[in-house]
């Protein structure tokens, strides 16, 4: 559906942690190949239910350190579990540019961060890496991934104009990769032996998911609003 443009400073005020911050994209002189620089910036995108955003320096970011210190949840990303401190939070948040490095946090409509979107876009090819993560064991409900993937996706093929998605997930992690075949991702491949465990013992497996836009403007993305929200989205930039 078509987008709108909204200014941090016109956020709904439900929703905490909105500031009136300046557009990340009014700091760059010229935009990456082929990217205008009208899509260039934070963005926040509204659905019935949530709010996907850039996620800030300034958020509480209790929950991605409390998720990253999980030994089942690190366990499930193969990565080993680390207690980082608040500077190494941030940092980490400011690592994301709103160019070319996306880390868009879901919020309920209290303000709870119950999850992340993560894209890494390379504008050359038109194609980005993508990583969701919900730390919350209730919002792993797929009428939940569903309402905020379709507006992730929407914003990524449509404003972003990205034409190919893609990630890749541990082999023996049949949790993720059947939650991926849920939302119409396709198995494009499998890799042997592609990297190391979290700790370094063993090698292990990976598959190749993808997703493009020609697949998601067909059947995956009618299917998966079903499942969600009946209700639309609107989206755009920050």
């Amino acid at each position: 559906m078509p987008c709108r443009i909204t200014h941090p400073t016109k956020m709904p005020s439900r929703f905490p942690n909105v500031d009136g911050s300046p557009s990340v994209s009014e700091e760059f002189r010229s935009a990456p190949n082929g990217a205008s620089m009208s899509i260039l910036g934070p963005v926040y995108i509204e659905t019935r239910r949530y709010v996907l955003r850039s996620m800030r320096s300034s958020d509480d970011l209790n929950n991605l350190g409390a998720w990253a210190s999980d030994p089942s949840f690190a366990a499930a990303l193969n990565i080993a579990p680390h207690v980082y401190d608040a500077d190494a939070l941030v940092r980490y948040v400011l690592a994301h540019d709103n160019r070319s490095r996306y880390l868009l946090g879901a919020f309920d409509q209290s303000g709870r961060h119950i999850g992340c979107i993560i894209f890494q876009i390379n504008q050359i090819h038109r194609n980005a890496v993508w990583h969701i993560i919900f730390g919350d064991r209730e919002e792993r409900r797929m009428t939940v991934v569903a309402e905020l993937v379709v507006a992730a996706m929407d914003w990524l093929f449509d404003t972003r104009g990205i034409d190919k998605v893609t990630s890749r997930t541990a082999a023996a992690n049949m949790v993720i990769n059947e939650r991926q075949r849920s939302l119409g991702v396709r198995q494009e491949g499998y890799l042997k032996a592609e990297l190391l465990s979290a700790d370094g013992q063993t090698r292990l497996d990976q598959v190749l998911w993808g997703l493009t836009k020609s697949d998601w403007k067909g059947s995956v993305r009618t299917r998966l609003s079903h499942l969600s929200a009946p209700a639309g989205s609107t989206h755009g930039n920050a």
